[in-house]
């Protein structure tokens, strides 16, 4: 026991040498280690640089109520189209010719071909279109027309305009119910070709969507595939909505 004493009476005497006197005794009690104050001082000038950097990138980029711009015309860009169209027949009326208009829907994906070159009114670029379209009739034997096609559009692109008028060539193929009528003679069988042609314009609205209208002749025929090939010739007029990427 004696000896038990003694070590621990040895022992405080050692700590009392060791720990520091008067104000220094405060701050020995207080005194922590040094890692968790540099990793909360990292941490602070890691988010003070990032709201800095996140801030300049907000002021570099463009405003979202921009319309889309050039950059939607530049080569490889694409374009997607969804709009409605009425088709109104020309020809006179018949039992032979009779009326036939129809109303349907389209699909189309645009693919810019070209960047937009020269100046002026002319500056603009190519672009190739694949379309899917249905369409019901309302004037006129049969119910439908349904097919696709394919579009070569000239877009005249002006630097800074919201209006992006265009003029394109159409050629596809429908298939369709109204050659079921035996006593009309414009559609001859259930295949036929589709060529036209027309004129519209987009009006870039928010960030990168456009609408669009256009006006569209429209010729349907067999090529002279079957015997009754009189043709069906067609103005619409088209509206929709285009999404760029």
């Amino acid at each position: 026991m004696l000896a038990g004493a003694m070590r621990r009476s040895a022992f405080r005497r050692a700590t009392a040498r060791d720990r520091p006197r008067g104000r220094d005794s405060t701050a020995w009690r207080s005194r922590k280690p040094a890692r968790p104050r540099l990793f909360v001082l990292g941490l602070v000038v890691s988010l003070v640089a990032g709201a800095c950097a996140g801030a300049r990138a907000r002021a570099e980029a463009p405003d979202s109520d921009e319309p889309a711009g050039a950059w939607a015309f530049e080569a490889d860009r694409l374009e997607l189209q969804l709009g409605v169209r009425p088709f109104f027949s020309l020809q006179e009326t018949s039992k032979r010719r009779p009326q036939i208009d129809d109303v349907g829907a389209h699909l189309r994906l645009g693919w810019m071909l070209t960047s937009p070159g020269s100046d002026g009114f002319w500056r603009g670029n190519l672009e190739i279109l694949v379309s899917a379209q249905g369409s019901a009739v309302v004037v006129g034997p049969g119910s439908f027309f349904a097919g696709g096609s394919f579009l070569l559009r000239r877009n005249f692109v002006r630097s800074g305009a919201r209006f992006v008028p265009y003029a394109q060539l159409e050629v596809g193929a429908l298939h369709n119910d109204v050659h079921d009528n035996p006593d009309q003679r414009v559609v001859g069988q259930s295949f036929e070709f589709e060529l036209g042609g027309g004129v519209g314009s987009r009006v870039l609205i928010r960030d990168a969507w456009a609408v669009y209208g256009e006006v569209d002749y429209r010729h349907v025929s067999n090529g002279g595939l079957a015997a009754r090939n009189l043709g069906l010739n067609s103005v619409g007029a088209l509206i929709g909505i285009a999404r760029f990427f």
